[in-house]
């Protein structure tokens, strides 16, 4: 019996080692099937990856290229401000010389006025000098011609006066005698010459008032001749000082003349770079709309590529879960691969053991037949050992019964062997109440338990993860090196 039971259990292990030679056959088969598929998709992985390195490449030319026009705009709208201020503060200051160079020419118009009035005071001066000269040269003449009258009134006095004497001389002479006769004669003639005398005094007096009169009047004049004269020769000054001032204010007003036409031709000039700049913020205008244009096509295929980039990633994801399952379903063949090679060597060595088993037996079957033979010469005993059995038997239910009675006289509550429990029975409420709050304190546990599990089921898959992205990181070094070689 042992030998056939060995030789049944030889036989499930022999057919157990068969099917699992099956089964690592089809986990082989799987392993190189699923090892197929995974450089399939390592390959797609790979064409993703290097599709999506090139259109991120171009997005970052294309970025480069916006932040440099970015850059550039900003660069030419910096130098059209600072142009603008350049030329507001040009127009400024030229507005400012305006107002100073009109100042100038109003306080130049004011000069010139100032001069004329001078001119034409010193004019108006020297046409009193010159009437004043003719009136001097008159007085002159007229003080000459009265110096030349009183001359000729001394020399007629005299004459008069010598004619009287000589008169008086030969009347006396020739009238001595006739004295007496002649007193009236003498008084007549005294009369006479206190008259001419009265009369020369009296002209006497009015030739010194009219010659003091013309001295008083020729100082007068010579006072009034110094005092013009003075006041010519201070005229002269100023004219001599406003002619250096009316000089320096040419020379300033043609040195303003020519800093204003700098000033213009820099303004010109400014204005010629203005437009220039104009003209190149202008074009650099339209050629930030075309690179606007431009811009905005390259950011529709962006997003275009966005948009393909999103499903080769979704694809990619996709692809790396279905890489995550097949890499698990690898790891759990590989678990059971190694399982089957365990339950390989545990059956082999069981095989061993039960080989050594066999010769064991085989050993006991030669002791048992030698046994077997030593009893058949004793079958005489057989009956009593039989009998010993049945004995045996019976005592063994009997036994088992008493055991079934005993047993529901401890389970059966209604005996001497049940004692009732104190203390009363809780309301529906309460039980209520308590199987709500002991299943909510499961439910709270059951939810620990999960977030526990989930947890280190998260935890396993960071891990698995980037077990799976340092495999992913091999094979594509792997594949780095195949390329290059």
């Amino acid at each position: 019996m042992l030998l056939i039971v060995l030789m049944k259990k030889i036989q499930n292990k022999i057919a157990t080692s068969i099917q699992l030679d099956k089964d690592i056959e089809e986990v082989e088969n799987k392993r190189n099937e699923l090892k197929n598929t995974k450089k399939n998709l390592i390959d797609k992985y790979n064409k993703c990856q290097e599709d999506i390195h090139e259109l991120e490449m171009q997005c970052r030319e294309l970025y480069k290229k916006k932040e440099l026009e970015k850059d550039k705009i900003h660069s030419q709208k910096t130098e059209r401000v600072r142009l603008d201020i350049a030329i507001r503060s040009k127009v400024k200051e030229l507005k400012i010389e305006h107002d100073l160079y009109i100042r100038e020419l109003s306080e130049k118009d004011t000069a010139l006025k100032a001069y004329h009035r001078i001119e034409s005071a010193v004019n108006n001066i020297l046409m009193t000098h010159i009437t004043l000269n003719e009136q001097i040269l008159e007085a002159e003449q007229a003080y000459k011609i009265l110096v030349k009258e009183a001359e000729y009134y001394t020399d007629e006095i005299q004459n008069i006066h010598e004619k009287i004497d000589f008169g008086m001389y030969n009347f006396l002479k020739q009238e001595k005698i006739e004295s007496e006769e002649k007193e009236n004669m003498i008084t007549n003639i005294e009369l006479k010459k206190k008259l001419e005398k009265e009369l020369e005094e009296a002209s006497k007096n009015i030739e010194v008032n009219m010659i003091q009169s013309t001295l008083q009047r020729i100082a007068e004049i010579k006072e009034k001749v110094k005092v013009l004269v003075n006041e010519t020769e201070i005229l002269r000054q100023e004219i001599i000082v406003k002619d250096r001032e009316l000089t320096k204010q040419k020379q300033m007003n043609a040195s303003s003349y020519s800093f204003r036409d700098s000033c213009k031709n820099e303004a010109n000039k400014l204005l010629a770079l203005y437009r220039e700049k104009r003209e190149q913020i202008d074009q650099n205008i339209a050629k930030i709309e075309n690179l606007n244009g431009l811009i905005s096509n390259i950011e529709s295929e962006l997003v275009n590529m966005k948009s393909k980039y999103e499903a080769s990633v979704i694809d990619r994801n996709s692809m790396g879960v279905k890489l995550l399952e097949q890499n698990d379903e690898l790891c759990i063949l590989y678990e059971k691969i190694n399982i089957h090679e365990d339950i390989i060597r545990k059956g082999e060595k069981a095989l061993g053991e039960r080989e050594e088993e066999i010769k064991k037996l085989k050993l006991v079957k030669s002791e048992l037949n030698h046994t077997i033979e030593t009893y058949k010469s004793r079958e005489p005993l057989i009956g009593e050992y039989n009998k010993k059995i049945e004995d045996l038997q019976i005592e063994l239910n009997k036994t088992l019964e008493r055991v079934k009675e005993l047993s529901a006289k401890v389970e059966n509550p209604s005996g001497k062997r049940c004692n009732k429990i104190k203390g009363s029975d809780p309301d529906e409420s309460k039980l209520l109440k308590k199987i709500s709050r002991i299943e909510e304190q499961l439910v709270e546990k059951e939810l620990n338990d999960l977030t526990m599990k989930i947890k280190n089921i998260s935890r396993v898959m960071m891990s698995k993860i980037s077990e799976l992205s340092m495999y992913q990181s091999d094979t594509l070094a792997l594949y780095q090196e195949k390329c290059e070689k």
